[in-house]
């Protein structure tokens, strides 16, 4: 079986064994096996521990070998020191893929790491495909599977993670859910005894169902099979790549974490930005151009109009923009006279383009439109939406609110749907970036602020601060030049 039909039945099997499966809520058995089914996963699911208990309404094993019908994957969360029997178990069973969530081994030093040289020479040799030790677990949106330790059940979506850490990959997949950019695959590679990084960047790369790759960092035991990897898969996908331990204490962390060999960070780092992928130094900063990359069409340049509800955000954006390599689209006569007709008598008939609170009602859908349109513009970035929605959640509250503030918040809300629907409109029409940035972002969950909801459900990027708007919109546009080389 090639390689890439293993992957394949790793991440959609047809059958799983949860080895270790447990009704004890503080054990990682029973959170695994309560992701699997919870998550609406349609396959076949064995759990199997020592006494051969039922969970969660399963029939249990005492062993893998008692099942009756082929196990495509086993997930084993049983002790470090059970598990060379399962494994010799799994192999009996011709078991096809397995992922090894135990942890305790080259991580630890030298006894665990002569431990995990040991499953790892017994998986080379039965010819077992095996994530882990020390993973998190998996996932494949498509078809419902999360067979992990976090509760996070991302909707299926265009990107593929890769994570040398579970939490940095749980948090991906959080923060994708409240956004609503969805996952396609992740997979927590662990201490990589057997599969390494580029094992998954390599099938992510020929995945039909992945654009971005995302991998998160810490060791690298074979750095030029890496590169090589990811310079292929920037080929034919879009590859963001983040690296942990660049500091003294991060080195520590991260060889106690998963037992990795670090290396050089700005060797590292100049190798990865020469394979044409793009390299990113925060969470926060992984998680903008890993939004702006999945939903975004690639702008044919790097002039941008800027189109604000105030003056101050339009002055912080213009700042941001040249400082991320980005220009200021001089606006011409004609897009000038367009906007006129709907800005205020003074409004300074410069870009930024701001309203200075003096907006007609259309001037925001009618204003982008005109940038949008304009040949000296390849991107638009809008500052101030959801306005009126977030004002009305304090509306609500007034002792007022019966005798007439409701029929307000209404025409507001009403009024920013509409905009919602025509900006999805615009971005379809002219095949342009169209990204926003607004305070509303900031509570728009914790008040489910529908028109920040519907934006990010219809696609279109949110941000909280017009800097992190302007550096996402940034990588998007160096990824473009690569590219499309204009």
């Amino acid at each position: 079986m090639k390689g890439i039909e293993r992957f394949n039945k790793m991440f959609y099997p047809e059958t799983i064994a949860v080895v270790g499966a447990s009704y004890n809520l503080k054990k990682w058995g029973f959170h695994i096996l309560h992701n699997i089914l919870n998550g609406g996963y349609k396959g076949k699911v064995f759990p199997v521990n020592l006494r051969g208990e039922d969970v969660l309404g399963l029939k249990g094993y005492k062993s893998i070998k008692e099942i009756d019908v082929p196990i495509d994957l086993a997930i084993i969360v049983v002790p470090r020191e059970s598990l060379f029997d399962v494994l010799k178990s799994c192999a009996e069973k011709k078991v096809h893929s397995i992922f090894v969530v135990t942890a305790g081994f080259a991580e630890l030093g030298e006894i665990g790491q002569k431990m995990q040289e040991d499953i790892k020479e017994f998986a080379v040799t039965n010819n077992i495909m095996m994530g882990g030790p020390n993973g998190e677990g998996l996932v494949n949106a498509k078809i419902n599977l999360y067979a992990q330790m976090a509760v996070h059940y991302p909707k299926p979506g265009r990107l593929s993670m890769v994570s040398q850490s579970g939490n940095v990959g749980a948090t991906m997949m959080q923060l994708a859910n409240m956004s609503c950019f969805g996952f396609s695959k992740f997979i927590s590679s662990g201490n990589e005894a057997v599969l390494k990084l580029h094992d998954y960047i390599d099938y992510f790369s020929n995945d039909e169902d992945t654009d971005v790759i995302v991998a998160y960092i810490e060791g690298i035991q074979d750095g030029k099979r890496l590169i090589n990897s990811i310079k292929n898969a920037t080929q034919k996908k879009s590859v963001i790549v983040i690296k942990g331990g660049k500091t003294e204490g991060g080195l520590k962390a991260a060889q106690s974490h998963t037992g990795a060999m670090t290396s050089d960070t700005a060797i590292f780092e100049a190798a990865i930005k020469q394979t044409g992928a793009i390299y990113v130094e925060e969470l926060q900063e992984l998680y903008d151009c890993a939004q702006i990359l999945v939903r975004e069409p690639l702008p044919k340049g790097n002039r941008v109009g800027i189109l604000t509800v105030g003056g101050g955000w339009g002055v912080l954006c213009a700042d941001a923009c040249e400082k991320y390599g980005l220009r200021l689209a001089k606006l011409s006569e004609e897009t000038l006279k367009k906007l006129d007709k709907v800005m205020p008598e003074w409004w300074a008939r410069n870009n930024p383009v701001d309203s200075a609170g003096g907006g007609k009602r259309k001037t925001m859908t009618y204003g982008v439109e005109v940038l949008l349109e304009a040949n000296e513009i390849d991107s638009v970035i809008i500052l101030g939406s959801a306005l009126g929605v977030m004002s009305t959640s304090v509306l609500k509250k007034s002792r007022f609110y019966d005798q007439g503030l409701n029929m307000v918040c209404a025409v507001l809300k009403d009024a920013e749907m509409e905009i919602v629907e025509e900006y999805d409109r615009l971005i379809k029409t002219y095949n342009k970036p169209l990204i926003l940035s607004t305070d509303a972002k900031h509570n728009a969950y914790e008040i489910q602020n529908e028109v920040i909801l519907k934006l990010e459900e219809k696609g279109i990027p949110v941000f909280h601060s017009p800097e992190r708007a302007a550096k996402a919109l940034s990588h998007l546009t160096k990824l473009a030049r690569k590219k499309l080389g204009w």
